[in-house]
């Protein structure tokens, strides 16, 4: 796994803000900004309305995630920090 992938995936499961800016968002995920904007579009990624504008939630990015990355990619991305974390975290969100 090359060191790009393991810090994106880094940052969006172990980083605890409750929501990224939609640039950011789409640079962790490895989307344009025009690819996120159609997944938004498409119902694929909701958003929130902040103060600062429109936002991807915590929640939403780790979902997102998922789909990108199978989860032994995650669980090797963030190594024994990771175990089993994204099956444990997304259930509890559901």
């Amino acid at each position: 796994m090359d060191e790009i992938t393991r810090t994106c995936i880094s940052r969006i499961f172990l980083n605890l803000q409750a929501h990224r800016a939609l640039i950011t968002a789409a640079g962790l995920l490895g989307l344009s900004l025009q690819q996120l904007k159609r997944e938004i579009a498409d119902g694929t990624i909701l958003t929130v309305r902040t103060g600062v504008g429109e936002r991807v939630s915590r929640e939403e990015l780790i979902a997102a995630a998922m789909r990108v990355w199978d989860q032994a990619t995650i669980e090797e991305a963030l190594g024994r920090r990771g175990r089993g974390f994204s099956r444990t975290r997304s259930a509890s969100w559901s």
